[in-house]
């Protein structure tokens, strides 16, 4: 029979999947109408919609996610700090993807995708297990 950290473990991985298949289309959308209106350069969009999603990121992830986790301000920044590292890495790649100037503009908006599906697992295991884990 599975521990009860295991079974909490289980269903939190399972609500960060749920929260993550609704937040990337969310995300993504934003960000194709930001390119698309503004004449920010794609990089800096995916900088400015990836910054402002963060925050309700973080408190669904603590109300939902991890069931109600500790507010801590510490909490909040080291969150804070894996979603700009997260968004830095997309938009460093996508700025180097867009500095041919040959890719089309909806290839543009996949490469955060990408980078977010290698770095998802890593991200979760790393919130779960550090800075959740007094949440179990």
């Amino acid at each position: 029979m599975p521990s009860n950290t295991t079974t909490h473990r289980n269903a939190s991985l399972s609500r960060f999947t749920l929260l993550t298949a609704v937040a990337t289309p969310l995300n993504l959308l934003l960000l194709g109408l930001t390119i698309s209106t503004t004449d920010l350069a794609p990089a800096v969009a995916n900088l400015l919609v990836g910054a402002t999603m963060t925050i309700p990121s973080y408190i669904v992830s603590v109300q939902w996610v991890w069931r109600g986790a500790p507010r801590v301000p510490a909490r909040a920044t080291h969150f804070w700090l894996a979603s700009a590292a997260n968004i830095a890495l997309a938009s460093a790649t996508m700025w180097g993807v867009t500095a041919s100037r040959t890719v089309p503009r909806p290839v543009v908006t996949i490469v955060p995708l990408v980078v977010y599906a290698v770095t998802w697992g890593l991200r979760y295991l790393w919130l779960d297990r550090r800075l959740f884990a007094s949440s179990d």
